[in-house]
Formats: structure tokens, C-alpha cells, sequence
């Protein structure tokens, strides 16, 4: 091997792999992820304030917006929408924003009382869950 083939395979893993995947910084990668977390969080805000189909709706459409955002984007921009192989989080997404659109429409509105009861158990979820991925 030459010194010039050394140079070019060594600089070969810094090369972007197509024009449209080039680097960007971190923050930047992170704003599709922030855009379905923002919805998500919405959604949970309006059905805190008694409203369970727009919520739900708006949950299962944020996460509808990230199975596209994973389907199109290259993963040098998707930052921790990319978890596993592509099309494995772009099933796994549309199953679960289509699935909880079909609920959200199809089921009846719970009372407001329990509604809260039921708010408050997912957002204890969601904290654990992130408490726990700290950890890692």
C-alpha cells in the first residue's frame, strides 16, 4: 500500500456519505426530536385541561410527524429519533401513532375526574423512564 492510498482510506470515515447527509452540529440534529417531544407534550397539556381527543390526537400526530421525520431524514440529522434500523422505527412509530388515533376517535370520553388520575399515572411513567435512561 502506497502512502497516498494510507492517506485516502484514513481520510475516508470523515467523508460524508452522500451530499445531502453532511455533518451538522449536535443542537441542529436534535430539533426533528424536539419537534415530536413538543407535540407530545402538548398533547399531554390539553388533556390535562379535559380535553382527550385533542390530546391524543395531537400525541398520535407528533408521533405520526416522527415516523416521517425518521422515514425521509438521513440519520446525521435525526439525532435520537434513530434508534434502531430504519424501517423497524418507521413500523414501530406508525403503529403506535395510528393505533392511538384509532383510540383517541373510537372511545368515548372518560369522565373528568378520573381523567386527571389517568394523566397523572402516564406522566409518572414518563419521568421514570427518563430518570432511567439518565442513568445509563
Amino acid at each position: 500500500m502506497t502512502t497516498t492510498e494510507t492517506t485516502a482510506s484514513a481520510d475516508a470515515p470523515d467523508a460524508p456519505a452522500s451530499p445531502g447527509a453532511r455533518a451538522v452540529p449536535g443542537w441542529l440534529a436534535q430539533i426533528p426530536y424536539a419537534l415530536v417531544l413538543t407535540g407530545v407534550a402538548s398533547g399531554l397539556l390539553i388533556i390535562g385541561s379535559a380535553h382527550f381527543r385533542r390530546g391524543s390526537v395531537l400525541i398520535a400526530g407528533s408521533i405520526l410527524l416522527g415516523a416521517l421525520f425518521r422515514l425521509v431524514l438521513p440519520e446525521a440529522r435525526l439525532g435520537l429519533l434513530a434508534v434502531r434500523d430504519r424501517w423497524l422505527d418507521v413500523v414501530i412509530l406508525l403503529g403506535l401513532g395510528l393505533g392511538l388515533a384509532t383510540l383517541a376517535i373510537s372511545l368515548p370520553a372518560p369522565e373528568t375526574e378520573h381523567f386527571f388520575l389517568l394523566g397523572g399515572t402516564a406522566l409518572a411513567f414518563g419521568l421514570i423512564a427518563l430518570l432511567m435512561r439518565r442513568r445509563r
